[in-house]
């Protein structure tokens, strides 16, 4: 590999999107959960292959996870039991089914890699260190190798899990499961960032308001704040109580059948006569 471009060549021509190992399903793009429609001819013409196999360094199977990577195996299979237990956590912690597709894996080298890929498949493809799409066949998650890789894998393959399991879920809600999601650990709330940002901002009495959020539409995606908040909500919902955790599972469930759901406020309410005290009083503790 000499350039940034001669990969980007290489790339197109030897590594390509896996080979679809099914039968075309359902016609759906996500581009880290932002709908990117007009990029659905590029993806079934350039894409996807029926005909050849691609050659990839490594590939590794395990699970619902398919691995392509031109990083070493060595750097990460140590990472790999954090992985292939999300399928598990998700439906244990969520109690939804979780579907049994195929997941495809790219790991990339470096950063510049990662994006080379992306724009080449994508050329309007938005600049970002990991990547979730989903066209037709198997959801296609893209990544690089870093120290912090098993979150960023773990958040963008939470997004393909909830998709794939037929839960289309508000952004908000989405993006707050992965980000609840990409952490490991015995501690399920202790986010190496958000936990003690969400503290910090209720002892100055900044209060997340779940109705804004229900209500607010995140067309270009959230900024770093609303990531935090988002996942603040979920991560109350799940810990608080045993009645917020059976209302918050009943909800998803409700979500995964196609019923109707209506507000997460709404349902909430009966229960917790005061938002802003229970939310305080969890974080407080």
């Amino acid at each position: 590999m000499n350039s940034l471009s001669d990969f980007a060549v290489r790339v197109d021509l030897r590594y390509a999107f896996p080979a679809c190992p099914r039968p075309i399903g359902t016609t759906l793009l996500r581009l880290c959960l932002i709908a990117a429609i007009g990029f659905a001819t590029v993806i079934a013409s350039s894409v996807c292959s029926w005909s050849q196999e691609p050659t990839w360094p490594v590939k590794h199977t395990a699970g619902q996870f398919c691995i392509h990577s031109t990083v070493p195996a060595a750097q990460f299979e140590a990472y790999l039991p954090s992985l292939y237990s999300l399928p598990a956590e998700l439906s244990q912690t969520l109690q939804v089914s979780v579907a049994q597709e195929l997941i495809q894996v790219v790991v990339l080298e470096n950063r510049e890699a990662l994006d080379a890929y992306a724009h080449r498949i994508f050329p309007s493809a938005p600049n970002r260190g990991a990547l979730y799409i989903r066209h037709r066949g198997p959801g296609l998650v893209l990544t690089y190798f870093h120290d912090g890789w098993i979150c960023d894998v773990r958040h963008e393959c939470t997004h393909a899990l909830l998709d794939v399991s037929g839960l289309t879920l508000p952004l908000w809600q989405d993006e707050g499961l992965a980000e609840y999601f990409e952490t490991i650990g015995e501690n399920p709330i202790g986010h190496t960032s958000h936990l003690q940002a969400t503290r910090s901002q209720v002892r100055y009495g900044q209060v997340v308001d779940l109705q804004k959020m229900e209500r607010m539409e995140f067309g270009s995606g959230l900024n770093p704040k609303e990531y935090r908040d988002a996942w603040s909500i979920v991560t109350f919902l799940l810990h608080s109580s045993e009645e917020t955790r059976s209302m918050y599972q009943q909800y998803l469930q409700d979500h995964q059948s196609k019923r109707a759901v209506g507000f997460l406020s709404h349902r909430l309410a009966p229960k917790i006569p005061s938002w802003r005290e229970a939310f305080s009083d969890f974080y407080r503790r």
